[in-house]
């Protein structure tokens, strides 16, 4: 069990979100990864997914699809239930295909900061997975459009993790964002080479 120290806590609860997200973002930016955000074709859309399990076990995941100029499209979050952190991720993966299809989107390239998610569907053949919901995103994926699944490191996945994390989760009802939140804009203005 860890503690969180008083200081740390108090700090917290003393700043707004925004200020937070800010002074957050800011002291994590100073280490950058190679990876740069590159503009795909225009006829090409991006899907960032993210899942986390509490404590408890229970499964949240959130996901932002934005066009090939990085600007929003939609959001989206929502209560999974008991679940381990693969399986949340996959119904992270799960959920925002659905709602991408729903935008009729017909070419998208899918960026996870889960490896082990991005492997399940590079590696061998996911129509034989033992995992149903691998197979399920698979079909999704057969539909007539083009997806491509690729890893991204987690600092670059920062604002598919806030939207997860944004109050009213704990919904089992899928909640769409069809405008980025206003704290969710800070994001892309301090992390420009990941979202642009």
């Amino acid at each position: 069990m860890s503690i969180v120290p008083h200081c740390v806590a108090s700090n917290f609860l003393s700043l707004e979100l925004t200020d937070w997200l800010e002074k957050h973002i800011n002291s994590h930016l100073q280490v950058r990864t190679a990876f740069q955000w590159q503009k795909p074709p225009v006829e090409w859309s991006f899907l960032n997914t993210e899942a986390s399990v509490s404590r408890s076990g229970l499964g949240s995941i959130g996901g932002v699809i934005r066009a090939h100029e990085g600007n929003w499209l939609a959001g989206f979050h929502k209560t999974v239930g008991i679940s381990d952190a693969l399986h949340s991720e996959l119904w992270a993966l799960y959920v925002c295909l659905q709602e991408d299809r729903s935008l009729g989107l017909l070419h998208l390239k899918i960026q996870s900061d889960c490896l082990a998610v991005v492997n399940l569907f590079s590696e061998g053949d996911p129509s034989l997975s033992h995992f149903p919901l691998v197979r399920a995103i698979h079909r999704l994926r057969q539909r007539n459009w083009k997806t491509s699944i690729t890893w991204i490191p987690r600092e670059c996945n920062m604002l598919a993790d806030a939207i997860k994390k944004l109050p009213g989760v704990s919904s089992y009802s899928i909640t769409l964002l069809p405008s980025a939140p206003h704290a969710l804009l800070l994001l892309s203005h301090f992390a420009p080479g990941c979202f642009s």
